[in-house]
């Protein structure tokens, strides 16, 4: 139970659930972009893996 007080104290399920939300949409963008500016189809794949890259250093920053 203090691991989780710690963390709401922090506002780390703030950030992560900020983070989600904003890279849902950042994903969805890059989805339309690609198909209105015929970009090339690792696009969307690359976006997803800087999201998924970048989840655990917001999580940190958050903890910091």
């Amino acid at each position: 139970m203090p691991l989780f007080a710690e963390l709401r104290r922090r506002n780390v399920f703030k950030v992560a659930s900020v983070y989600v939300i904003g890279g849902a949409l950042l994903y969805w963008l890059a989805v339309v972009l690609q198909t209105q500016l015929d970009l090339p189809w690792w696009t969307n794949r690359l976006v997803a893996l800087l999201l998924l890259l970048g989840f655990p250093a917001a999580l940190i920053f958050a903890w910091v």
